[in-house]
């Protein structure tokens, strides 16, 4: 379906059409079951390639079409270079709710969090190093050639 940003977006409210959304949570239960990009491509047939979606307290203009998307960066780019995109499957609590992100602070779950960033980075790494000296190894001829995980995704 194509159609300009006029023809989409409703003239008393100057929003484009959105689904119906429920309290606090807004449209998350319509993105919830299969694959968040398949319920929105759903959406979009119904609702047009430019919807209105509020998912927590953050509300989405979802554009499902690249020409569309286009004609918004060209005319409103300046707007968007600082926003940051939503990808719907990575996000926590505070995206959706920024009121709440005090909280995390409060409670310790930020630093608990970071740590365990920290800590699974540490992994990662000594996982990759040991890769690399057992590479090393094999090529000095010190060491048997064995295929890892890292050679998979290599």
């Amino acid at each position: 379906m194509t159609a300009s940003p006029s023809s989409v977006v409703n003239p008393s409210t100057k929003k484009p059409p959105e689904p119906h959304r429920l309290p606090l949570i807004g449209n998350m239960h319509q993105l919830v079951g299969s694959l968040p990009h398949h319920r929105l491509q759903n959406l979009a047939k119904k609702y047009g390639p430019l919807m209105h979606l509020q998912l927590g307290e953050v509300p989405i203009i979802e554009v499902s079409s690249a020409e569309i998307a286009e004609e918004i960066l060209k005319t409103h780019g300046i707007i968007f270079s600082n926003r940051p995109f939503l990808i719907v499957s990575g996000f926590s609590i505070v995206d959706l709710y920024p009121s709440i992100g005090m909280l995390e602070v409060i409670s310790g779950i930020k630093s608990k969090v970071k740590k365990l960033h920290q800590e699974q980075d540490r992994v990662i790494e000594n996982i990759l190093d040991d890769h690399k000296e057992r590479k090393r190894m094999t090529k000095t001829g010190q060491g048997k050639a064995e295929e890892d995980l890292i050679d998979l995704v290599d």
